[in-house]
């Protein structure tokens, strides 16, 4: 797995060679989809096509009859804006939706349900505060390139308030390439989150198939103590 891993150091360091791979991976992310069976990030994503949906449907209404005070949501790749906006309305008054992307093709009439919208790759996003749920559903941890996988999730539990919970979603191949996580990384993966302190991960693998290429989508739900 350390040979696959690219970190917070690394990437904090101007004009390194983690920055211009990351620049050359976001640039990818905004212009293909390489699931090839699974939503591009660019398109129309919405509640119903999330991997993680009844999850997370059952984690906001957990957080609504529970507490009266704001709830926090970060949108980790928005696409055009649809779930984003689904989310929000889902309890306007109560749920605040921050949204990022790195695609121009957030609507307007999405974007005027969302409260706060960014263009910015999560992996890198400054946050001004923390958030009760995080999700990333075909979004940023999806497309991007396999080295940048664990630190952008690893980036997403440090912005989780305690017992926030973080929703994601990554591909895994039956084949080792230079862009995806295999089988025996993703299992690597797993294993470093759940030797971490202060977090449970649970972790449910949907088989896929698409033009007789069969891979799997991991759905990881992380839970900070």
């Amino acid at each position: 797995m350390a040979k696959i891993r690219t970190t917070a150091k690394q990437l904090g360091k101007k004009h390194s060679e983690a920055r211009r791979r990351l620049a050359k991976s976001l640039k990818a992310v905004r212009r293909k989809d390489f699931g090839g069976g699974s939503l591009p990030y660019n398109k129309s994503r919405h509640l119903h096509d999330a991997p993680f949906k009844d999850q997370l449907k059952r984690a906001l209404e957990r957080r609504v009859s529970a507490s009266r005070r704001q709830i926090n949501v970060l949108d980790k790749g928005a696409g055009t804006g649809a779930m984003a906006a689904e989310i929000k309305a889902f309890q306007p008054d109560k749920i605040r939706v921050t949204a990022l992307t790195l695609s121009k093709t957030l609507s307007e009439r999405n974007k005027e349900n969302i409260d706060v919208v960014r263009t910015v790759a999560g992996i890198r996003a400054k946050h001004p505060v923390k958030y009760d749920l995080i999700y990333d559903s075909y979004g940023e941890d999806y497309y991007l390139g396999k080295s940048f996988v664990m630190q952008s999730i690893l980036r997403s539990i440090s912005l989780l308030k305690k017992g926030g919970e973080l929703f994601t979603v990554v591909p895994l191949i039956y084949t080792e390439t230079e862009h995806a996580l295999s089988s025996n990384e993703g299992k690597a993966l797993v294993s470093q989150l759940r030797r971490r302190k202060n977090i449970t991960v649970k972790v449910q693998k949907l088989q896929k198939r698409f033009e007789k290429i069969e891979y799997v989508d991991m759905v990881i739900h992380v839970v900070k103590k």
